[in-house]
């Protein structure tokens, strides 16, 4: 099928290498495909889903049908970095709505996949905005919403992920009464953090377990992640940002268009 006009949607990327985005090629010889922002990608030969192509889906519902927004390849999770992509007047393009490998919670068994000769990376979506859309379309449960006095998380009822949506100054326990293993990452919003910071509330977390946990404060276009070692207690406060406090930064290329469109 030949484009007619210009089409875009969405793409998720495995991780950032180097100042670019990186896919993994399950397929291909090729271990992985490096991207730069605002650069055009043309394949030559028959384009066909799964086989030969560059991929992409229509939304951005069925792009985390297919693949995970969420990183869980480390001790700690991140969310994958995620951008508008377009494919140009003229492309060869093969399309379907095929079977999802991604099928946790409440998502759809199906999704739209798009395999095109040419793409276009435009711009990024912020970090903080793909967090709050997975918890406002019902891809984060309920019961991983942590905005209760004294919340305390039982990881044996859980994934290993969590969204701090609001806070009180008495504090998050992480506990197992089994001792089961499980690494823990909580999310935050930097909006959220810096509002409590204002007003000289510290983000208290206790660790009752014998595993490290992680938090991952998420800003437009950075996520810190800090450690919480075990049997230990730590307070989140104005230093937080200190490069000696936290464990690494995941951080969208600086030459890519950071934009939400919806």
């Amino acid at each position: 099928m030949i484009l007619e006009k210009d089409i875009y949607g969405v793409k998720i990327f495995d991780g950032i290498k180097n100042q670019k985005l990186y896919t993994h090629a399950s397929l291909s010889k090729i271990k992985e495909t490096l991207y730069d922002c605002e650069k055009k990608y043309h394949l030559k030969g028959k384009i066909e889903l799964c086989k030969n192509g560059y991929h992409f889906s229509p939304t951005l519902d069925d792009a985390h049908r297919y693949k995970s927004l969420f990183c869980e390849e480390k001790e700690y999770i991140t969310i994958k970095p995620v951008c508008i992509v377009k494919a140009s007047k003229g492309s060869k393009i093969d399309m379907s709505e095929i079977f999802c490998e991604n099928t946790m919670g409440n998502f759809e068994n199906s999704c739209i996949k798009i395999a095109s000769s040419d793409i276009e990376i435009c711009n990024a979506f912020p970090f903080n905005n793909l967090l709050m859309y997975m918890y406002g379309n019902g891809f984060i449960p309920e019961r991983m919403i942590l905005d209760e006095q004294n919340d305390t998380i039982d990881i044996l009822n859980m994934y290993s992920y969590a969204y701090i949506r609001d806070y009180s100054e008495k504090g998050i326990t992480i506990n197992s009464p089994l001792g089961y293993h499980l690494n823990i990452t909580l999310f935050i919003l930097r909006r959220i953090l810096t509002e409590m910071l204002t007003r000289n509330i510290p983000l208290k977390i206790t660790n009752k377990t014998k595993y490290t946990h992680y938090i991952n404060i998420v800003g437009n276009n950075r996520q810190y992640i800090i450690s919480i070692p075990r049997f230990s207690t730590k307070t989140i406060d104005s230093d937080v940002f200190a490069k000696s406090n936290y464990k690494a930064i995941i951080e969208h290329p600086k030459n890519i268009p950071i934009f939400c469109p919806f």
